[in-house]
């Protein structure tokens, strides 16, 4: 029994400390070290005189908050709550994801083949990247064969790093990649357009007005 107490004890100091470094997370990592380093060791001291760390420090979020004010560092911002906020929303989505894909073998088994597709997105990545800037800039096709030169060799390198990012630039890439499918859309409907689209002289025959006979 005393065995099973002191792994539970040690389970609510990690607990602890991880909600209070999460109410800190909008510091600087050197701020944010200076306040948590050696609190495990702290809790336990506090845990072993008081019995309870909620009933002698109250809640994590309310504790980070006292931290901040004795080391004289502004209180959390509302953009740095809603950033959070956010990031937690983000997590429970990816779990929900996860246990979806788990619960379903279609689904993992068309998550795999996607997955084989990631170097042919990359290439496509870097040629819309160059269709932006050759449509935004109107830059000529020599100028533009080399602006695609270096940009597959960088959107490969993006994505063979993708396991080492961190998370703003994970969160980063990922809205560039949705942009990029947006683009794909536009670029796709331009192509259909111009191929299977009907000619501007019949076009604008079709939307002239018709005139009553006289």
């Amino acid at each position: 029994m005393s065995g099973d107490t002191i792994v539970l004890g040690d389970n609510e100091i990690r607990d602890y400390v991880t909600r209070v470094r999460r109410a800190l997370d909008d510091l600087r990592a050197d701020d944010l070290d200076e306040l948590t380093v050696g609190m495990e060791a702290d809790l336990a001291e506090i845990r072993s005189e008081a019995g309870s760390l909620l009933a002698r420090l109250g809640e994590p979020e309310d504790y980070a908050v006292e931290l901040r004010a004795a080391a004289g560092l502004p209180p959390r911002s509302a953009v740095a709550s809603r950033i959070r906020g956010m990031r937690e929303a983000a997590a429970q989505l990816q779990a929900a994801y996860a246990e979806t894909v788990q619960r379903h073998t279609w689904l993992r088994a068309t998550q795999d083949y996607l997955v084989t597709l990631r170097p042919a997105w990359w290439l496509a990545r870097a040629f819309l990247a160059v269709w932006c800037l050759h449509g935004i800039l109107g830059v000529g096709a020599p100028v533009s064969v080399l602006l695609l030169l270096v940009a597959v060799p960088v959107s490969v390198w993006l994505g063979l790093r993708r396991r080492q990012r961190s998370h703003a630039t994970a969160v980063t890439m990922g809205l560039l990649d949705t942009v990029g499918v947006l683009v794909a859309l536009v670029f796709a409907g331009q192509l259909v357009d111009r191929f299977y689209g009907f000619p501007d002289d019949l076009l604008r025959q079709a939307q002239a007005p018709v005139s009553a006979p006289g």
